[in-house]
């Protein structure tokens, strides 16, 4: 950092030719240009008229409650130039979309949207928290990422639990009505998928006690067996399809191993089928 006298100026914002300093709520000045501040935010332009003109050397003091690390990051992208890519790092990334979302600064609303598209793109597996993170913040500000997360949240079906504990934190930053609508849509898949299971059950439990036969009969029964009790976890029928088309596997398997079960089996998987229609 620059210093001048008692004050330790920000490095990136020290200016001499700057005609306003923003102190941050850690006391550290930051040396701007109300032209270049005001162009890239209504909010800060509003902020400015009503500050004094610079008089003999005096440059007006605006005092922000921001921390200079959340203004180190975020007035780049209120001056024009090239700024590095915006890398994510949850928790603290949501003070600066907060801080974006105050002062009306659209490229670093924009550089926070990339940044949320490109992890998408980038993590394999997806990680449902991290899709549900680029739902909210573009359910807020009405972009067309919404979307996209949205349907890979669908296809990742995390339970309610999950999703109320990714909403705790967000909350209180971002108010808003799409978590809830979310929530009302994953409780209406996993009631349709509880529904089919309980009426699948009773008829899917009788055609397994009636197997009998050699050893890997019995093992590959008790696999499916198994993975019907597995089953209870799905929320959606999406993932109890991909239940039925495992299941199904094992179930050809055991078919081909003993001949003489063939037919108890193949209703097994004729009764796993009714699960993906």
């Amino acid at each position: 950092m620059a210093s001048d006298g008692e004050k330790t100026y920000s490095q990136s914002f020290n200016a001499e030719d700057a005609d306003l300093v923003l102190i941050s709520s850690d006391s550290v000045p930051f040396a701007v240009h109300r032209k270049g501040l005001g162009g890239g935010s209504e909010v800060f332009k509003s902020m400015f008229e009503t500050c004094g003109a610079p008089s003999a050397g005096q440059r007006p003091q605006i005092d922000l409650t921001e921390s200079s690390a959340v203004l180190e990051k975020l007035l780049p992208y209120v001056y024009p130039g090239i700024v590095p890519p915006l890398v994510l790092d949850f928790p603290d990334s949501w003070n600066l979309l907060v801080v974006a979302d105050k002062y009306e600064i659209d490229r670093a609303l924009e550089a926070i949207a990339a940044a949320f598209a490109l992890r998408m793109a980038s993590e394999s597996p997806p990680e449902p928290e991290h899709d549900y993170q680029a739902f909210v913040f573009a359910s807020h500000h009405q972009m067309d990422l919404k979307t996209t997360a949205a349907k890979r949240l669908i296809d990742e079906d995390p339970s309610e639990e999950d999703v109320l504990s990714w909403t705790a934190p967000i909350e209180p930053l971002f108010p808003a009505q799409e978590p809830s609508m979310l929530l009302r849509l994953l409780r209406m898949r996993r009631n349709r998928a509880h529904a089919v299971r309980d009426r699948l059950g009773l008829e899917y439990s009788e055609r397994i006690e009636r197997l009998s036969g050699g050893d890997k009969t019995a093992q590959h029964v008790a696999r499916v067996w198994h993975m019907w009790e597995d089953s209870r976890k799905c929320h959606s029928l999406s993932t109890l399809r991909s239940f039925a088309d495992q299941s199904k596997v094992h179930l050809s398997v055991a078919a081909a191993a003993a001949p003489g079960e063939a037919g108890p089996l193949y209703e097994g998987r004729r009764l796993l089928h009714k699960l993906v229609q």
